[in-house]
């Protein structure tokens, strides 16, 4: 029996999928155009390093001292404001350890956009420092602000997408901060792989467009990347006093569940990284040391101190234990609920100091 509703579908239907065909081709089309274009025009015009003024200043003055460094800091502003390279070398010099450091550290400079820098300092730049103190954290959040900006994808790429993603779902976080985390992520992919606001954020960057990154030159060089914090202006209010107390609760109990060889869940995908990371280095004679800071939130102690667990003793420092560092929590070493004032960061950086220099006295450069 003729049907003219069936027809009518079939129709459709077929008018459907001949559009849905056009525009797949037409998606894979730009795809492979925007794909040429990067691969024989960006990438071989733009810098890796060129994610913000703060990033290209560092690595270029760097660049010009390299011979002299043999140990680099990579880390946030925890690295930043919180390790002074001339304190720290002082330390380590009175015991004929000839240390000479650079401090490189970003405002939310966190992995895997860290381990990106890592991977071009030391594979398109060729640094062969002796030792690296590398700052972990959980990977690297992007909040609406700074959804579309070169900042949040220009270390992007298929591998580290992956990663964040594989690590994200690993987590304790709830469905909608995995939400959140994972669709950022291939957003700014998407945008990345498609040269989305490429050219203009590149017209910025070579025109030189002031960021408000930059560090004062002298202080650059002077203290060897190293930019201090000031006190705060007035008295903690109570927001900042319920982080501060939050911060303590959070390591309190992750040190406290993870103590005597307890086992917690961790990521094994970041683990898998991190080992990657430590066989890389050694196989350029570099000892890479992980450093677990003081002063993250609670869920960042809860996922980064059972991975902690995991990472062989040479390669790791942790400060973050409230019970074995309250002076590193305490108000009066403190700029604001999450960083240390400039006497604050000189015993953060004296104990760093120390621990570096127990691992030191163990091990060669790296251990054979």
């Amino acid at each position: 029996m003729y049907s003219a509703a069936r027809d009518l579908y079939t129709f459709n239907f077929d008018i459907m999928k001949k559009i849905f065909l056009k525009i797949l081709i037409l998606v894979i089309l730009v795809g492979v155009i925007n794909g040429l274009l990067r691969n024989f025009y960006y990438n071989r015009i733009i810098p890796y390093y060129w994610g913000d003024e703060m990033i290209a200043q560092k690595r270029n003055y760097l660049h010009e001292i390299k011979d002299s460094v043999n140990l680099l800091m990579i880390g946030s502003s925890k690295i930043l404001s919180q390790v002074k390279p001339k304190l720290f070398d002082s330390v380590l010099n009175i015991q004929a350890q000839n240390i000479h450091s650079f401090n490189f550290g970003v405002t939310g400079m966190f992995p895997p956009e860290s381990f990106y820098l890592l991977d071009h300092l030391l594979n398109t730049d060729s640094l062969k420092p002796e030792y690296i103190l590398f700052e972990l954290t959980w990977p690297k959040i992007i909040d609406l602000p700074n959804l579309h900006t070169r900042r949040s994808y220009y270390w992007l790429n298929l591998n580290y997408t992956i990663f964040s993603g594989k690590v994200i779902l690993e987590s304790r976080n709830s469905m909608g901060v995995k939400l959140w985390n994972t669709t950022t992520k291939a957003i700014n992919l998407i945008e990345k792989e498609y040269n989305i606001n490429l050219f203009e954020e590149y017209f910025k960057y070579k025109s030189g467009e002031r960021d408000g990154t930059r560090m004062n030159e002298d202080s650059l060089r002077k203290q060897y990347g190293f930019r201090p914090l000031k006190f705060p202006r007035r008295p903690f209010g109570k927001p900042e006093l319920k982080i501060l107390e939050e911060t303590k609760t959070g390591s309190i109990n992750a040190f406290t569940k993870n103590a005597g060889g307890a086992k917690q869940k961790y990521s094994r995908v970041y683990l898998k990284t991190l080992n990657q990371l430590i066989t890389l280095a050694e196989e350029r004679k570099i000892h890479l040391i992980f450093i677990l800071p003081s002063l993250w939130k609670n869920y960042q102690y809860d996922e980064m101190v059972p991975l902690f667990q995991q990472i062989d003793y040479k390669h790791k420092i942790i400060l973050g234990d409230y019970l074995k560092y309250p002076e590193f929590f305490s108000i009066k070493n403190l700029s604001n609920s999450s960083h240390l004032s400039p006497i604050g960061a000189e015993l953060y950086t004296k104990e760093l100091a120390a621990r570096f220099l127990e691992l030191k006295k163990i091990l060669s450069p790296f251990d054979k």
